[in-house]
């Protein structure tokens, strides 16, 4: 081999070394660049599974915050509503301290001894009674007096009294009194008159009417004595014409239909 030929090898020795040394580094610095892609892809990815994780947990706190909200909504609707009751119940029960609510009054008809009476109102409810009267017809005064004026029976004539007559028993007192008692509290009651029954008088037949602040109430009491006992009937109503109260002795006389017989007479 001769010189050139050796200096030729030796160059392309050298060349060849240094090609392999370029595409080596190349090589690795391709390598090094995708690593350091991959490197950043990764690094995008878990920021964003981050950004995910820190989204999900907003949304989660933001539910819990809704749950939490609609729930103290929820506490204040059940609030208003107890309150919106309780204001409810005050009313009524203002109105019904200044009307008297489902107050009312009766009366009593009390005996001491035979023929001592006394009329008393009686107080039932919780509530007092405001602007209370009461108008009693004692039916057996308004027959009698009927009878004193020639207005009753078969005999009634038509003269030029009449209308007198009709004027005075219309205005008479003696069978129609009022009583002007104003207020009357709860549980309480009032003794309205004290008289004595005529000796012959086998009969009490009344018909009372009761005004208060909350209504009028209508009562009637029947007291009669068949061969020597006291029997009796009495019946309050109120304005929409309910029974109240009723007490009915089972001697008293009564129409075929079994109703009290509220007209009956001695």
């Amino acid at each position: 081999m001769d010189i050139v030929t050796s200096v030729l090898a030796v160059i392309f020795i050298m060349a060849g070394t240094a090609l392999g040394g370029y595409i080596t580094y190349k090589s690795n610095k391709e390598s090094n660049e995708k690593l350091e892609s991959i490197e950043k892809l990764n690094n995008e990815i878990e920021r964003t599974g981050n950004l995910n994780k820190e989204l999900n947990f907003q949304i989660k706190k933001t539910g819990n915050l809704n749950i939490d909200l609609n729930n103290q909504i929820l506490d204040i609707s059940e609030k208003n509503k107890t309150l919106t009751q309780k204001t409810i119940e005050l009313s009524e029960l203002i109105n019904n301290v200044q009307t008297g609510g489902n107050s009312y009054c009766i009366i009593d008809v009390l005996y001491f001894g035979d023929n001592e009476i006394r009329y008393m109102l009686r107080h039932k409810g919780d509530f007092n009674l405001k602007n209370v009267s009461v108008q009693i017809i004692d039916n057996v005064k308004q027959q009698e007096l009927l009878q004193n004026l020639g207005l009753s029976g078969g005999g009634l004539k038509m003269d030029n009294n009449i209308e007198s007559k009709l004027k005075e028993f219309i205005n008479s007192s003696y069978y129609k009194e009022n009583f002007e008692i104003n207020s009357l509290k709860a549980g309480t009651g009032k003794y309205l008159k004290e008289f004595k029954l005529k000796n012959n008088q086998k009969m009490i037949s009344l018909d009372i009417t009761i005004y208060a602040e909350n209504g009028i109430f209508r009562e009637k009491i029947r007291h009669i004595d068949i061969l020597g006992e006291r029997v009796f009937a009495s019946e309050l109503r109120n304005n929409k014409n309910e029974v109240l109260e009723d007490s009915i002795s089972k001697k008293f006389p009564k129409n075929e239909d079994g109703s009290i017989k509220w007209n009956y007479s001695n």
